[in-house]
């Protein structure tokens, strides 16, 4: 016996329209919402200039340790930016090196540097970054009036990053490379170079899965 379709009326043209019984396919459309939900992996939070779909693919998938990482960004046209995972240890870091540079932050401010996604400007530039409303903070037009964050703040951030990790965890930080597909390799041997100036000479680099 064939079963009965819905009846759906619509009420401004007074016409009823005829759909099919879905009800046979409710299992199946749980089992591929199901398969999605539990295999899919959500876009976490950048942490670089780099986006995470622009990592250099790689066919081996490294099992690394759930570690502190401080974040060196590389983009094609050289622009660098810092984070570190642990929020706290990057606003002492960011805040060590501004105290260097006779940079001070209103208490709102301060607490602001926890949420920044990373650091992508010198500190110098900082307090004018973070006194605009957070729909602005990203907008091309107003980065573009800030001076990008310098190779020599970089190894001052990522010193202090390995300091502020050792008095407010008591746990190493290790240092984590986003490189963009594109940069040439004398680029990323530069900033290996710099980071051995500083004694820093393991990295793991971040890398998309196939």
């Amino acid at each position: 016996m064939r079963k009965p379709t819905a009846l759906i009326r619509n009420s401004v043209h007074g016409r009823s329209v005829s759909l099919p019984d879905l009800a046979p396919f409710a299992g199946l459309i749980f089992l591929i919402v199901g398969f999605y939900a539990l295999t899919s992996r959500f876009k976490g939070p950048e942490l670089g200039v780099v986006p995470n779909d622009q990592l250099p693919y790689s066919v081996t998938h490294a099992c690394i340790p759930e570690n502190m990482e401080a974040v060196v960004s590389l983009g094609t046209t050289n622009q660098l930016s810092f984070a570190v995972t642990h929020p706290e240890t990057q606003a002492a870091a960011i805040r060590q090196v501004a105290s260097r540079h006779g940079i001070t932050f209103t208490p709102a401010q301060s607490a602001e540097l926890k949420t920044l996604s990373f650091l992508r400007t010198d500190v110098e530039n900082l307090p004018k970054l973070l006194s605009l409303p957070m729909y602005q903070r990203n907008r091309p037009a107003e980065l573009s009036k800030l001076s990008p964050l310098s190779e020599q703040q970089l190894l001052e951030c990522v010193v202090a990053a390995k300091t502020s990790a050792a008095t407010l965890t008591h746990k190493p930080v290790y240092i984590s490379f986003k490189v963009d597909s594109e940069v040439k390799t004398p680029q990323i041997e530069r900033l290996i170079a710099l980071l051995q100036t500083k004694g820093i000479n393991r990295f793991n680099l971040q890398t998309q899965y196939k």
